[in-house]
């Protein structure tokens, strides 16, 4: 694939994923919302460890992990 079509591929994904929640949080909730983000995340990472490994895996969610969990997380570390 051309670089500039995998751009526009990932583009398009992450706008589709994020209307996709905004839906579900509309209709059922922020509870509804992380609960369906829970499922797909569980769902990303079984079809990623068959597909490309555990290690290449592991290295797509710890690619993004930072953003996700260290801003949340209290000075010093978590409790």
């Amino acid at each position: 694939m051309k670089p500039a079509a995998s751009t526009i591929m990932k583009d398009y994904a992450r706008k589709e994923c994020v209307v996709s929640l905004m839906t579900v949080e509309h209709a059922g909730g922020k509870d509804v919302a992380a609960m369906v983000v829970d499922a797909h995340l569980q769902a990303i990472a079984v079809y990623l460890i068959g597909s490309i490994g555990r290690q290449k895996a592991y290295n797509v969610f710890a690619r993004y992990a930072d953003e996700v969990i260290k801003p949340t997380l209290p000075a010093g570390g978590p409790e």
